[in-house]
């Protein structure tokens, strides 16, 4: 089937190129990540970084499988983020969840960092095109982020399957890099198997250490959260945050702070 060629917005283009060269960055948010594991308190990290000043501001609120980044005031700018099982802390990949970030808009540039490789997405310079495929990808029409976690939470669509066909219908915006700090992974091997939080089924690694992913959250929780929502964005526009997460599309800190009193 034809479909129609994505073609990178420059100025995220060159942001996601800043942002795969960041080493200091990506190696402290796994660090910091490995660190609450060993501690007993897994949650994930991240930075946001603001293009026009190339500035790096840290999280906001830190939760097992999601992260509060700031916005960026003037432009959209990109999130780094680590994910919670030992398998994505290694070689990592942007959720469904994480797309969405980038295709509706809230953020130009996501990337996974892993010890030997980060993931990349990267917005296109046809805001309406991008959705377009990601819709056709995941097989249902949406126009907004929480719409499709909605779908998701209904189980009318399939995270991973989703996530893949994305991947192929949106290539020209994916990317893969090459990161080497293997140097870390003594210490994600010393965790204990109990430590690490069990993976979103939105997420790649589906299984780890004999536990069973889990689908997502308490429906009811996802509903409070979803409504929270509302309070603090216009649309799909966030006004004074960003999540970039792999539970929920824009919620996923909202959701944790709901389950498990963070």
């Amino acid at each position: 089937m034809n479909r129609t060629r994505l073609r990178r917005k420059p100025g995220a283009d060159e942001l996601a190129s800043i942002m795969t060269d960041a080493d200091d960055t990506m190696r402290t948010i796994i660090s910091e990540t490995v660190a609450s594991a060993k501690n007993g308190a897994i949650k994930e990290s991240g930075r946001t970084v603001c293009p026009q000043s190339v500035s790096v501001k840290g999280p906001l609120g830190r939760f097992r499988r999601s992260i509060d980044l700031a916005a960026c005031p003037s432009d959209s700018g990109g999130t780094f983020h680590t994910h919670v099982s030992p398998g994505e802390l290694r070689t990592p990949t942007n959720s469904l969840p994480d797309m969405a970030n980038v295709v509706y808009g809230l953020i130009d540039v996501s990337v996974v960092a892993g010890t030997r490789s980060a993931d990349v997405i990267v917005a296109a310079d046809d805001d309406r095109a991008m959705v377009e495929a990601f819709e056709n990808a995941v097989g249902e029409r949406f126009g907004n982020p929480r719409s499709l976690f909605q779908a998701i939470k209904e189980g009318r669509i399939n995270p991973p399957a989703a996530r893949e066909r994305v991947r192929t219908q949106m290539s020209e915006l994916v990317s893969t890099t090459s990161t080497g700090y293997t140097d870390l992974e003594p210490e994600i091997e010393g965790v204990p198997a109990a430590n690490w939080a069990a993976p979103s089924v939105s997420g790649s690694d589906e299984s780890f250490a004999g536990q069973a992913a889990p689908l997502y959250h308490d429906p009811e929780s996802v509903d409070a959260a979803a409504s929270k929502l509302s309070e603090v964005a216009d649309g799909s526009k966030l006004t004074s945050l960003v999540v970039s997460t792999t539970v929920g599309t824009v919620v996923g800190g909202v959701i944790d702070r709901l389950i498990f009193g963070d």
